[in-house]
């Protein structure tokens, strides 16, 4: 960083979009953001300011960029594309456990990009003999009644997509 160019960053909530007006009218040089909320709140507040993104989990999915190769705009950052990750795991998996019939997708309904993802990887578990059932929740009874399902039919195998909800109760799902 030059001398004299100032970068905010930090654990605040940065989904509050004031907190992010205030920031751009300190003229920050760059706003490092960590969440989809963040991004959301500091593209609604500035289009001049570069915008840095530590992860996201599919930005494209989520509507924040066009492509990865051309995001346009004055948001960069990481993205994790569940899509083509999530085939691995499920290749992965059936190598260290080849038996592996059916099991279960447990996905957050709240970001858009995930009922597609828990769709695709279903299509391709089809394909390799494997059976597997998604279930999206969307708020933490959802987590609940999916657990007590799973607790009454084991699933073999569980891909649960990692999010706030999905992992704030984790302590049922594992």
């Amino acid at each position: 960083m030059r001398a004299g160019q100032q970068c905010v960053s930090g654990r605040e909530r940065w989904s509050r979009l004031g907190m992010v007006r205030e920031m751009v009218a300190r003229r920050v040089d760059v706003l490092i953001v960590s969440s989809s909320a963040a991004v959301r709140a500091a593209l609604a507040a500035t289009r001049t300011i570069p915008i840095l993104c530590a992860s996201l989990d599919d930005a494209i999915g989520l509507g924040l960029v066009a492509s990865l190769a051309k995001p346009g705009g004055n948001l960069t950052g990481l993205t994790g594309q569940l899509a083509d990750t999530d085939s691995k795991r499920l290749q992965l998996a059936l190598e260290a456990k080849p038996n592996i019939k059916h099991g279960v997708v447990l996905f957050d309904l709240n970001y858009p990009a995930a009922k597609d993802d828990a769709a695709a990887l279903r299509l391709l578990s089809q394909q390799i003999g494997v059976s597997l059932r998604t279930v999206g929740v969307h708020q933490l009874d959802d987590m609940d009644t999916a657990i007590r399902e799973m607790e009454t039919n084991p699933p073999q195998l569980l891909i649960a997509f990692g999010t706030r909800l999905t992992c704030e109760r984790h302590d049922g799902v594992l």
